[in-house]
């Protein structure tokens, strides 16, 4: 293929995820606390990995900071993300 070709393929896909960026259907990564269903998202069957997101969420509300919930996290050795 000649890079003109390349060169319209690839404005083509960003085109297309664009477009399912505004229509709320790109989905590069499952966020933490959530999996695939389908074609949704839908919240972890684990308790403990849903309690840790919601404690996330009100520790936010609470201190107003990310770094703060970080902070906080850091200081009960609570774990988030894989690995």
């Amino acid at each position: 293929m000649s890079e003109a070709e390349l060169y319209v393929i690839r404005g083509r896909l960003r085109s297309g995820q664009l477009n399912k960026a505004r229509c709320g259907e790109l989905f590069t990564h499952t966020p933490i606390g959530y999996v695939r269903s389908g074609e949704t998202l839908v919240q972890d069957l684990d308790d403990q990995v849903r309690a840790v997101v919601s404690l996330v969420f009100s520790k936010f509300q609470e201190l107003q900071s990310a770094s703060g919930v970080l902070r906080y996290l850091s200081d009960h050795r609570i774990q988030i993300g894989y690995g």
